[in-house]
Parts: C-alpha cells; sequence; structure tokens
C-alpha cells in the first residue's frame, strides 16, 4: 500500500504595527501544500501557528525584540513577515530592519486600492477588500482553523465578525482612520 507523501509546509508571518495608543499583534500561519499539489491555491490547507498581542503603549523595541526570539530559530527562521505600515510608517518598519531580526521584511500599506501592486519603496499596497475577501473564502471553505485553545483565538474570532472592508468614498478620506476598527490587529496581522 503506497503512503502519500507528507504535505509541504511553510510558514508566514504577520506584523501589524500599532500605533501608541493601539495594539501591535503578531500572526504565524502554517501554509500545507500536498506534496503534489503542484502550487494550486485551492489544495492549501492554512494554520495560524502563533497568535500574540502586544498591549498599547508597548515600545517597538520590545516588539522587536519578541519578533527576534520568534525568528532566530526554525521554523521561522528567514521566513517572510509582512509588516503592516499604513498607520506607523516607513520610519518604524526601518527601526525593525536595523534590530536585525532574521526575517524576509515584506512592508505592506493597506489601501482602498482594487488590485496589490508594488510600492515605490520597495513594499506593497494591498486593498483592504483583497485581505478581507481572503480571509472569508478560507474560513467559509473550512481552509484555515484556528485553534481553540491557541492564546487570543477568541479575540481573532471576534474581530473577524466586526471586520468591515469599508474603504473612503473621497480622495480626501483619512486611509488611516478607515483602516482602524475597535480592534483589527489580529485580523490584518493573520491576513
Amino acid at each position: 500500500m503506497a503512503t502519500e507523501p507528507p504535505p509541504k509546509l511553510t510558514y508566514y508571518a504577520g506584523l501589524d504595527l500599532g500605533r501608541t495608543w493601539e495594539h501591535t499583534a503578531l500572526a504565524v500561519i502554517e501554509r500545507a501544500e500536498p506534496a503534489n499539489g503542484k502550487g494550486d491555491m485551492a489544495k492549501m490547507q492554512f494554520a495560524v501557528r502563533h497568535l500574540e498581542r502586544f498591549r498599547p503603549g508597548t515600545p517597538y523595541p520590545e516588539v522587536f525584540a519578541r519578533v527576534g526570539e520568534l525568528f532566530a530559530k526554525p521554523p521561522l527562521a528567514r521566513r517572510p513577515l509582512v509588516v503592516d505600515y499604513t498607520a506607523v510608517g516607513r520610519t518604524v518598519v526601518e527601526a525593525l530592519r536595523r534590530a536585525k531580526v532574521s526575517a524576509d521584511l515584506r512592508p505592506a500599506t493597506v489601501t482602498a486600492g482594487l488590485t496589490a501592486r508594488p510600492d515605490d519603496r520597495g513594499g506593497w499596497l494591498v486593498p483592504r477588500t483583497e485581505l478581507l475577501g481572503l480571509m472569508q473564502v478560507l474560513l467559509q471553505s473550512g481552509r484555515i482553523k484556528v485553534a481553540d485553545a491557541l492564546p487570543e483565538s477568541d479575540t481573532l474570532l471576534r474581530e473577524l465578525e466586526t471586520f468591515k472592508a469599508e474603504v473612503p468614498t473621497k480622495l480626501d478620506d483619512d486611509l488611516a482612520a478607515w483602516r482602524e476598527r475597535p480592534h483589527d490587529d489580529l485580523v490584518l496581522a493573520t491576513a
């Protein structure tokens, strides 16, 4: 009897950097791709393996030290870390780079746009609606799992229930303001 080869596991992490009065959140996702899946997105399964929420006012160096601890060893060493710098900006992301975290940093700005695209600063512009759509598809198809025993799992599920994809209707609307909800930090870190 032939056994199916084990799935290929790949790890990704998301860091939603909050301003001083907001939470900062970190999520680690494991992607399982069947060995014979040939990159077929519909066959991939996702599991939230780590959730961490830093209290408002936590100094960025403390956050960066914790991220550094997690990325210092396998399976996260040198894996992608998507950093949302919509609210805090490039300066904070550059401070994270200087902290020499062993991660492949990938800055991202959440936008009101229609398609994801590279920005002119080496990062990505990612539409809020695309993030929400992806999360909805994965949740509704049962392809993303969040263990009940995982710290902050209840918080993530509450955030998912209230997460909205509203975008500004005028060019002069504040993008940072529409990005915020009472709490959406774990959702954005996971997405």
